[in-house]
């Protein structure tokens, strides 16, 4: 069974443009249609079927032609006994897909790619990742494997046009649905600081949602401009300011004057973020929001963070004074969940 949306046919086109623009449809598979409905498969649960007037089913879509013509390309090509490790996902930055391959088909990964070419004619490249996300700046390490590697791409996420430098950033679309939800949680003349910006998409988000005033910082220098750059491709949509800081957050936290002025502090560094918890007590104001993101073991995802987060803030004399939310981001590993965790600090 896969997730979808049920829409009134006289709201099809419209819905589906949407969905589209925002990386929401499933292209994995067709589109469903009856006599009074249009059944759109998407990626993951939308924050509010209402404002669609539609509502979320689970079907058994068909796949697309797109990917049975992959599938059937690529049988030909391999051993029936890989068959089963074949990618049944990947990652789409623009027009170039980035995918991860199990090891037991690396003499078949120029077929694999030339699959997902010839099946998916507006793809340029297809990259392989060959590293985790590693190394101070973050990067994961890309193998070209077909077309021509376009270096530098404008990626659409909800409207926002991003500045991706392919090899030299690390940006996951899979976190669209995450950017879009936290920008609609700050209210009007926040102040906001991203520790861990990367391209800047909470930033761009948020400053296209509201006039706030969002401090985004990182180390990685190429981080920065992607982000300088993005802020001059939407600057017409742009209600909030926007400041690119290039700098390690802790020197720069030591550095600056703000101290416990922030409406609301990001952190998006779920392999380290909790090595950087003190820095929460100098930023954020009594009452403040933070959201954090972690990894945290598929048995205890639901409370780990918040243990982990009420004794490190006791230390610095805050406390948890309200759970907003606690969430599943995406699976990070066989074991492991993406988790945000939202919380107001007293």
């Amino acid at each position: 069974m896969t997730l979808g949306l049920k829409i009134p046919k006289k709201l099809a086109e419209s819905t589906r443009r949407f969905l589209i623009q925002r990386g929401l449809l499933d292209k994995k598979y067709k589109v469903i249609r009856d006599q009074s409905f249009v059944y759109f498969p998407i990626i993951m649960p939308l924050e509010s079927s209402e404002s669609f007037n539609g509502e979320i089913v689970d079907l058994d879509f068909p796949l697309s032609e797109a990917t049975i013509n992959f599938k059937e390309y690529v049988s030909s090509k391999i051993p029936s006994t890989l068959i089963q490790y074949l990618p049944s996902s990947w990652d789409q930055i623009d027009d170039v897909i980035v995918v991860e391959l199990h090891p037991m088909l690396e003499l078949y990964k120029s077929s694999i790619a030339e699959g997902i070419m010839s099946s998916h004619p507006h793809i340029k490249a297809v990259f392989e990742k060959i590293s985790s996300v590693s190394g101070t700046t973050r990067v994961r390490r890309l193998r070209l494997l077909a077309g021509k590697d376009p270096v530098k791409v404008v990626h659409k996420e909800y409207g926002i046009q991003l500045v991706i430098r392919l090899h030299e950033v690390y940006f996951s679309p899979r976190l669209g649905l995450e950017h879009y939800k936290v920008s609609k949680m700050v209210g009007s003349q926040e102040k906001v600081v991203d520790l861990f910006t990367g391209v800047g998409a909470f930033p761009l988000h948020i400053a296209t949602n509201t006039d706030s005033e969002i401090y985004a910082i990182d180390i990685n220098p190429q981080a920065i401009e992607c982000l300088k750059e993005s802020i001059q491709l939407n600057y017409k949509r742009l209600k909030g300011r926007i400041h690119p800081i290039c700098a390690d957050s802790r020197k720069w936290v030591a550095g600056a004057n703000l101290s416990q002025s922030f409406d609301r502090v990001i952190m998006n560094h779920p392999s380290r973020a909790y090595e950087f918890l003190d820095l929460v007590h100098y930023l954020l104001r009594p009452n403040g929001i933070l959201h954090f993101y972690s990894f945290e073991r598929e048995d205890r995802w639901q409370w780990s963070s918040l243990l982990k987060l009420s004794k490190a803030l006791k230390v610095y004399g805050r406390r948890i004074n309200e759970v907003i939310g606690v969430r599943k981001i995406r699976l990070y590993s066989p074991h492991e969940f993406h988790v945000g965790t939202v919380i107001r600090v007293s």
